[in-house]
């Protein structure tokens, strides 16, 4: 596949996940209990481009 396509087709995915579930199925899922902050910053960083290890070490940096 071409450079162009794979940034084309994550681009696509990314798009089509997010539209999967409403805004707020989505909210009960990732943050079921208390203000769920940490849940949210979590998921709006799983846009394809950071490992999960990524994503926790952001977790971990961040100052609520």
């Amino acid at each position: 596949m071409s450079e162009q396509s794979d940034v084309l087709l994550r681009a696509i995915l990314a798009t089509v996940a997010r539209k999967t579930f409403s805004e707020s199925e989505l909210r009960d899922l990732v943050a079921p209990r208390g203000s769920g902050m940490s849940q949210l910053a979590a998921y709006n960083l799983c846009d394809g481009t950071k490992s999960q290890s990524e994503i926790g070490k952001a977790q971990k940096n961040r100052s609520w």
